[in-house]
């Protein structure tokens, strides 16, 4: 019972950061595509609240995107190596009588 409230936590708790991070990506790459065309009040972009903020929605960007890559590198060898070592389910059942539900009246 503890270990499966415990399992429906994780499970709530993961599911929520998935969802922020998402939020958090799409809204950088809205504001990144809204306000891609403005007008910086000096054209070297150095003080412009504008391009500050595009500065930081693109690391915000960067830095979730290498997060993601460096997860994938290390997890996707990890279930690939897990999925070809198990063995079949259905192959490492025994077949009995009984599980076929043969009938033995001779």
């Amino acid at each position: 019972m503890q270990d499966s409230r415990i399992s429906l936590n994780m499970k709530i708790a993961t599911g929520i950061m998935a969802t922020m991070i998402l939020i958090v990506m799409l809204f950088c790459s809205y504001y990144i595509a809204s306000e891609s065309g403005h007008k910086c009040i000096d054209n070297t972009g150095e003080n412009c609240p504008i391009c500050a903020c595009i500065k930081q929605c693109k690391s915000v960007i960067h830095h979730i995107s290498d997060g993601m890559v460096t997860i994938v590198a290390i997890i996707l060898p990890i279930i690939f190596f897990i999925l070809t070592e198990l063995p079949d389910i259905d192959q490492s059942q025994e077949q009995t009588l009984i599980s076929q539900k043969i009938r033995l009246n001779i």
